[in-house]
Formats: C-alpha cells, structure tokens, sequence
C-alpha cells in the first residue's frame, strides 16, 4: 500500500467510534451520577456519626419528649417567636 492510501484509512479509523466506545460514552454521565451519590451518601454518613458520638458539655441534663416541654416551660419561652421557621424556633 501506498503511504497516502494508509494516512486515509488511519484517519478514517481514528475517526469512527466502535460500539464499546459508543456504550462508554453514553455510560459516562450515569457513572458521574453515581459517584456524586457515593460521595454524597459518605459525607452524610459521617454527619451522622459525629451526631451520634457528640458528647454534651452537660453529661448529667437529660433531653424531655418535646411534649413534656411544652407542657413544663415557661410562658415567655413557649410564646417566644424568633423566626418564622418554627424548626428553628424550636432549636433556638
């Protein structure tokens, strides 16, 4: 074969994607997605840890149903609205 003819067909290999590549190509994004997830689930997965491990500066004061909270508080404590967000008003 002549060298010209061999640049063609070089070119026209490098050129067309076989079917593996096509697959690889279309997995890609999904396998992105996936360690996102993974990445994700471990940081949450810690998170959680360390909320468990947290130790109190108060060892000896043990936490009420929020219930019994609400029933024993002071009214200047119940009426209290620091947001409208009442999550964070309960965690104020």
């Amino acid at each position: 074969m002549e060298k010209s003819a061999q640049r063609r067909l070089g070119a026209q290999s490098s050129t067309i994607s076989t079917p593996r590549q096509q697959g690889s190509t279309r997995r890609r994004p999904y396998k992105l997605h996936l360690y996102n997830l993974m990445y994700e689930k471990s940081y949450y997965v810690k998170a959680i840890k360390a909320c468990k491990d947290f130790k109190s500066k108060y060892p000896d004061i043990d936490l009420v149903p929020q219930e019994q909270f609400f029933r024993d508080a002071p009214k200047d404590i119940k009426d209290s609205i620091l947001s409208n967000d009442v999550a964070h008003n309960l965690m104020s």
